[in-house]
């Protein structure tokens, strides 16, 4: 069982060739994030508060997501939010889960590579994006 099935809150970031993602650029990070529960979590992307008030994912929209050049780019969803923000958390605290995305475009197929634990310097770096918003 991977751990980001866990309930509570964390962050998922996720790298990807922002070119092998289907559909509108500017749906990129919704995209993903799609495709990511479906195969590594076996559910749909929680996203409705008044279904699940205190267990949404909150898609941040990062640079580079939108490029028209064979670039990558980094996604990142908090996972676990819930409608009373806590400005005090400090999110370089929480769990956070890296993987490498790539697709294959002879079998139409994602595969998800968790990494590593991400350094300190790049949980300062997400740091800047708050929870949840």
């Amino acid at each position: 069982m991977d751990d980001i099935t866990v309930e509570g809150r964390r962050r998922v970031l996720i790298r990807a060739h922002v070119e092998q993602i289907p559909g509108d650029p500017y749906a990129r990070p919704w995209k993903i994030w799609t495709i990511f529960c479906e195969l590594q979590l076996n559910r749909s992307a929680r996203t409705d508060l008044s279904v699940s008030p205190h267990n949404i994912d909150f898609v941040h929209v990062l640079p580079g997501f939108d490029s028209l050049n064979d670039t990558k780019a980094w996604f990142l969803t908090d996972v676990g939010v819930d409608q009373e923000q806590d400005d005090t958390l400090d999110v370089s605290l929480l769990p956070h889960d890296f993987y490498l995305a790539h697709y294959d475009s002879e079998k139409s197929e994602w595969t998800f590579v968790k990494r590593p634990e991400l350094t300190n310097e790049y949980r300062q770096y997400f740091r800047r994006w708050h929870w949840g918003r």
